[in-house]
Formats: C-alpha cells, sequence, structure tokens
C-alpha cells in the first residue's frame, strides 16, 4: 500500500558506510555483515549522511551493532558503538509509554481515564464536550493542535520546568478525542506530566529510576550528566551541497523527543522489549502490559494497514506484525523497529539528515524488503484479497473536493507552513463509478459505507465522519489523514486572494506615484497619501514574510520566530489604525472632492485593505501568535 509516512521510512536508512570502517560485534554471520557491507557501500553520497551507529538484536542475543562516520566532522572523531550518544528523537516516546504503563501496573493510573483527573495545577479544556483519555494521548486521537514554534532553547539555563511550558504553551483541541489519528508531541509532553504528577517525582528522574537503571543504561537518560556531554555527537543539515551544524538546543517539551543514549545502552532496551520485557534478569515490564501496547490498537478504519498501539506504530509484512517508532530533530534520523513473533529488534540512528523529498528513498525501500527477506527467508508473501466492487454510503460526489494533511498549525502562524509544504493538499474527483485523486491519477472504488479499494496498490482507504456526522476526513491507509477544506481554504484560492489583493495595492502605489510627479500636478487629498501608506506596507509585509519563509530553515522556528518576522507583526496594526483614520477622512472630507470614477476606485481600495486583512487573520498574522 502506498503510503507517505516518514516514521515507516526513517527505520529504511539501516545504512551508511562513510568512508569508515565497519565496527561490527557478533555478527550472525559473515555473509549477513559483507552483505550490509555491499549494500551501503553503493551510492549512499546522496543520503548526505555524518555517521550512524546501528544496534539488530534477536532474543536475547546481538546479531549486529556497527557505528560508522564521526561524531563531528571537525574533530573527527570515530563514532563508536559504547562512547557515541545521540538524541533519538520521538523514539523518546515509547519511554513515555513505557513509564504509563508501569504505572497501569501499580494500578496507579486507568488508560480510560479523563487525563485531567490527574493533572493537579492547571486543567485541559475540552471544547466539543468529551474528555481525553490516557489512551487517546496514547494513540494520537486527542485532537491537539499542532505547534512548533518556540519549542526549543538554546542553552539550559533558558530551559523551564515541563509543567510550566505546558501550561503557557499546551495547544487547544481542534477535533474530537477518538475522531482521527493526528500526531501530537504536545499529547506525549503532556503524559510526561502526568507521570510526574502520578509519580510524585519529575518525568526525567522516574525515567531514570524505574527504566535506564534497572537496564544498566548508563550513558542514557532524558538529562544526561555534566560528565557524558561531551560524548554527545553533533547534528547536521545538508543543503545546497554543504554541511552546516546544528546549535545545541534543549526541548521544552523533552519527553516527547529528548532522549539521548549509546548504541550499547539501547542494546538492553530493544531485548527488553523482544523478550516480554525483561532482560539479564532485570524487568521494566509485564509480557502483558507489552502484548497490550502492542495488540490494542487504533486504526482509522476497519482493515487498515498501519495503526497505532499504546506508545508503538504497527504493520504487517507478509503476515507478520511490526512494531516501532521513528524520529527526525535538528538532524537526528533515529528508528526502531520490532518483530515480535521473532523477537528481533533493530535500532538505527544518524547525526545528519536530508531524507524528506530524497531520490534515496526508492533505494532505502528496496533495502528494507531485502533485509527481512534475509532474516526471515521463510515468510510467505500474502497475496491482497481483492473485495468485491460495492456502493459507498453516500453518492460520490459527496466525497469530492480538496483534502489537506492533518499534521500543521491551525491556530498559531506557523500554519503559514503550509506554503512551503508541510501539509500537501490533495484532490478528489469523481471519474465514472470511481473516484481519483488528482495529483497522483490514483482511481479507488467503494466497497462499502465509506470503504473504498484501490486496484493499483491493492489496498484499502476510507472516508472518515466528524463529530457533526459529516465527510471530515480521508485515510489514505491507517494512519495517513487528509481533512476536508472548504473552497476557500485551498492553497489555490488563497494564492489567488493574497495575489489580486497585492496587485491592487501595486496599482493604488503606481496611480499615487503617477498622479503625484507627473507634470498634470494633481492635487490630492488625505485619502490619496493614506491609501498609498497602507498600500505600501500591505507589499512590504508581504515581501518580508515571503523572504523569510523561503530564506530560513524550517527547523530553526522551532527556537522561536526570527526578529524580523516578530517586528513586522507591528504592521498589520498600523494598517488597521490606517484604514480606520482613511475612512473617517473619506466621509468626513474627501469624498465630495472625488469624481464618480474617484469614488469607484477608492471603494475598491477599501475593500482589497479589508480583503488583505481578513487573509491575515486566516493565517494567525493579526496579533503576536507565535
Amino acid at each position: 500500500m502506498k503510503t507517505n509516512l516518514f516514521l515507516k521510512t526513517l527505520f529504511l536508512l539501516f545504512s551508511l558506510q562513510l568512508s569508515q570502517h565497519l565496527h561490527a560485534q557478533q555478527p550472525p554471520s559473515q555473509d549477513l555483515g559483507s552483505w550490509i557491507d555491499q549494500r551501503f557501500t553503493k551510492g549512499l553520497d546522496s543520503l548526505h549522511i555524518v555517521g550512524a551507529t546501528v544496534v539488530l538484536v534477536q532474543g536475547d542475543s546481538l546479531l549486529f551493532k556497527g557505528a560508522y562516520g564521526v561524531e563531528n566532522r571537525e574533530t573527527k572523531t570515530p563514532i563508536t558503538v559504547d562512547r557515541s550518544i545521540f538524541t533519538i528523537a520521538s523514539i523518546s516516546k515509547t519511554f513515555i509509554a513505557t513509564a504509563i504503563m508501569q504505572l497501569v501496573e501499580e494500578g496507579k493510573i486507568d488508560l480510560d481515564t479523563d487525563v485531567n483527573t490527574y493533572l493537579k495545577d492547571f486543567q485541559i479544556d475540552y471544547p466539543f464536550g468529551q474528555p481525553i483519555t490516557i489512551r487517546h494521548l496514547l494513540t494520537h486521537t486527542a485532537g491537539f493542535d499542532e505547534r512548533n514554534l518556540k519549542v526549543t532553547v538554546h542553552t539550559a539555563s533558558e530551559m523551564i520546568p515541563l509543567k510550566q511550558h505546558l501550561q503557557e504553551r499546551m495547544p487547544p483541541q481542534i477535533r474530537a478525542a477518538g475522531e482521527a489519528f493526528d500526531y501530537s508531541n504536545y499529547g506525549y509532553a503532556l503524559l510526561g506530566v502526568v507521570v510526574g504528577e502520578v509519580s510524585g517525582v519529575p518525568f526525567y528522574k522516574y525515567v531514570e529510576t524505574n527504566i535506564t537503571k534497572p537496564l544498566q543504561m548508563n550513558s542514557s537518560g532524558f538529562r544526561i550528566s555534566d560528565a557524558l556531554k561531551s560524548q554527545l555527537v553533533t547534528s547536521y543539515s545538508h543543503k545546497n551541497g554543504e554541511f552546516n551544524a546544528y546549535d545545541d538546543y534543549y526541548s521544552l517539551k523533552y519527553p516527547a523527543g529528548g532522549f539521548e543514549t549509546t548504541a550499547s545502552d539501547i542494546e538492553a532496551y530493544l531485548k527488553a522489549y523482544v523478550n516480554g520485557g525483561s532482560t539479564n534478569g532485570d524487568q521494566i515490564l509485564t509480557a502483558a502490559s507489552i502484548e497490550k501496547m502492542w495488540n490494542e490498537i487504533y486504526r482509522n478504519f476497519e482493515g487498515a494497514e498501519n495503526g497505532w498501539g499504546l506508545g508503538f506504530e504497527t504493520f504487517d509484512w507478509r503476515g507478520k506484525q511490526i512494531v516501532g517508532h521513528g524520529g527526525d530533530i535538528l538532524g537526528f534520523a533515529t528508528d526502531l523497529r520490532i518483530i515480535p513473533e521473532e523477537k528481533i529488534g533493530l535500532y538505527v540512528a544518524f547525526n545528519s539528515s536530508s531524507i524528506p523529498g530524497s531520490v534515496s528513498k526508492g533505494f532505502l525501500q528496496d533495502f528494507e524488503a531485502k533485509l527481512w527477506k534475509k532474516l526471515i527467508p521463510n515468510a510467505q508473501q500474502i497475496t491482497p484479497q481483492i473485495p468485491p466492487m460495492g456502493n459507498a454510503a453516500l453518492p460520490l460526489e459527496e466525497y469530492t473536493g480538496t483534502y489537506r494533511f492533518t499534521r500543521y498549525a491551525t491556530t498559531t502562524l506557523d500554519k503559514l507552513a503550509v506554503f512551503i509544504g508541510f501539509a500537501p493538499e490533495i484532490d478528489i474527483e469523481k471519474v465514472g463509478d470511481s473516484l481519483r485523486i488528482k495529483q497522483w491519477n490514483y482511481h479507488f472504488r467503494p466497497v462499502k459505507d465509506q470503504l473504498f479499494f484501490a486496484h493499483r496498490d491493492k489496498g484499502l482507504m476510507s472516508f472518515g465522519m466528524n463529530h457533526k456526522n459529516e465527510i471530515a476526513y480521508f485515510h489514505l491507509d491507517g494512519l495517513e489523514t487528509y481533512h476536508k477544506l472548504a473552497p476557500s481554504e485551498t492553497i489555490f484560492f488563497q494564492m489567488i486572494w493574497i495575489a489580486v489583493v497585492l496587485g491592487i495595492c501595486l496599482v493604488i502605489i503606481l496611480r499615487y506615484l503617477w498622479r503625484r510627479f507627473t507634470a498634470r500636478k494633481v492635487n490630492l487629498c488625505r485619502s490619496d497619501h493614506i491609501q498609498f501608506w497602507i498600500a505600501f506596507m500591505a507589499l512590504l509585509f508581504m515581501g518580508v514574510l515571503g523572504y523569510s519563509l523561503m530564506s530560513t530553515d524550517p527547523q530553526e522556528f522551532f527556537y522561536g520566530l526570527p526578529f524580523i518576522l516578530q517586528a513586522i507583526l507591528v504592521i498589520p496594526f498600523l494598517i488597521i489604525a490606517a484604514l480606520i483614520y482613511n475612512m473617517w477622512v473619506y466621509v468626513r472630507e474627501d469624498h465630495v472632492k472625488y469624481s464618480f470614477g474617484g469614488r469607484i476606485f477608492h471603494g475598491l481600495s477599501f475593500l482589497i485593505f479589508f480583503a488583505f486583512l481578513f487573509w491575515l487573520d486566516h493565517w494567525n498574522l493579526i496579533g503576536f501568535n507565535y
């Protein structure tokens, strides 16, 4: 089944020779080590990776542990499995889930209880009238808005307590709980607060006492010691043929992505999970809890290929369940995968990433398939069953329209990320007795109710309803969800809207300059001068905004809004004040000085300025919404 899920593709990056000699321990056979070597000696420059570390276990046995490349391009310090500490990004969420399930085992947390029950200093608002439960948070179905601005800081001294950060920055709920899968870092950060409230110690300390110490993960944690900080590898971005090191950073919502560890430490964590919660006699969870985490799965529709358990993504490969989690943050790309039936666990981490949009993705997907075939040679190819064609619950025209990927901010100005492709849109149209995604020429036909089937990829997809019982979602597979847009919300309409506004603003400016500086010596009224400056401010605002968005690394916004963008947010208030003054002057004094054509022009100008303000409001650009 076709999928664009980044979490799924990250674990395909099981690689990276990068001109360094492979440091491997206890390979199962020379053939496997040679095969890995050969596969990733060829064509890996396109990945632009500085260094990597890899762990592969089966049961109690270490099959493979390797390190590649360097910790830092300047010092050339080689990456090693015991010393080099990587930030594992969103794999950190599995540690949150582990902590929650430990407290469930102790009877201190119930998965289906309102999360507000466990919060002491602040409460979550429920605009849809139903509570958010611990299960909703674990399965990413709480319905929170996305928020990416001001989530990291440069120094430890800027850090504030997790609880305080969530009190100040917790995004609102924008969908009813359980309505759709909607990946949320803040949902998991909230679980970190719950762990702290229930256990009586800060989340990072709880993990240290109850997970890392029992597993003897002595170089790991959400807050590593000062003595270990020299072992942190540097992360890089790759742009325009150059590597650029990311500055030091600290995550304010650290439970969602701030765990740091070595390959040797994560080996113990993998072994615990593939062996029913214990390794070397140390037990962190019962086998029953792990089974619950991997089998109590949320799926957007029955028969979906992918789903989300209690802290882990889950999908099938040739009839075998695979669970895991991927991660990506400020240059670090990581992945963890487990095949429970075979007791196989895989971990991979990189300290540089340019994966989105890379031509290497196809190569890596091919490697994944070949790796599992090599490890599980007896796995049988499952032939997808083609369901008989049926009837949809509604006329096909009801499903048509433009849909946008759900993971983007709607209540802050980082909604603008939509313009640079962070939340792609697809157009669904009716073609005969089937539907088609226009951008991909991707056809699918009705099976029953809201369920559809695509012959090309032999996979199911579905439409979903919102709390108003309206068609609101399109689920391309179990987790990739798009929500339906009103025609006026689409990027195409919004681009036309702002293009017309700015075009007329340019006309206003040119008309003013021509009338003022030509030999005709036209007597200009105060309204002419005011409208010139309003139009000029609108063009200035959009010019600076567009330049900043195109020239700034998107991940830099994690630290906050650049100063130039903060400064120009004053301009909309100046425009509002000038527009009010302009209307007062025009009505009180100037309207009698214009011809009929002049009055029409000024009326049109007023409409354009209001249209500009409505456009700004749609993108949360009036006020300091960041």
